[in-house]
């Protein structure tokens, strides 16, 4: 009796243990699937908005732009919502999956589209949101290594422009030596 009562408290323990183990699995696999392919679509973007339009021409831009981003992994993430939903990344994969279809469905916007979305996901990556360890496991070394300098680039030029804004809009809320002599005369 005390063995099948064992063998009985076993079962369930292993079972449970088993479930436990392969939905930490699943999602492990889930979370690569995520993070290779906002990397991809990353690099397509900076790459192809980094070489110059002039030399190949905005044509060759939104060829390769259309080319690039497939959205073939977000289906698969959006296909397995019981999976992807307990993603802590799923939120900021949400909003930067919008700002990649944004680049590919307006592309009398490229630029501007791009650079927000460059941007938005070197925010992401440095408020942690996205996690640099993910990048560097899933990725390897030197891919890791090339992809975070690149955020950290694009970082910095968002920091620089929030800079020369709020440095803009300081000196509309000062009045300057130039508002007497900009001032009409009555």
């Amino acid at each position: 009796m005390s063995s099948a009562v064992l063998a009985v408290t076993g079962g369930i323990v292993g079972q449970m243990v088993f479930t436990m183990w392969h939905d930490r699995h699943t999602r492990y696999k889930m979370r690569v699937v995520l993070y290779l392919d906002l990397e991809r679509m990353f690099t397509i973007v900076d790459v192809v908005m980094g070489v110059s339009g002039k030399a190949l021409g905005p044509l060759w831009q939104e060829d390769q732009i259309r080319r690039g981003l497939t959205f073939h992994a977000e289906a698969h993430l959006r296909g397995n919502p019981e999976t992807y939903y307990q993603l802590r990344e799923r939120s900021e994969a949400d909003m930067l999956y919008l700002d990649f279809h944004r680049i590919a469905d307006d592309m009398n916007s490229l630029p501007v589209n791009s650079s927000l979305a460059l941007r938005m996901f070197a925010n992401m990556v440095h408020a942690g949101k996205l996690d640099r360890g993910c990048f560097m496991r899933f990725l390897g070394r030197k891919r890791a290594m090339w992809l975070l300098e690149r955020i950290d680039a694009h970082q910095r030029e968002d920091e620089e422009l929030r800079r020369q804004l709020e440095a803009a809009r300081r000196a509309e809320e000062e009045p300057g030596e130039n508002s007497k002599a900009d001032a009409k005369p009555d």
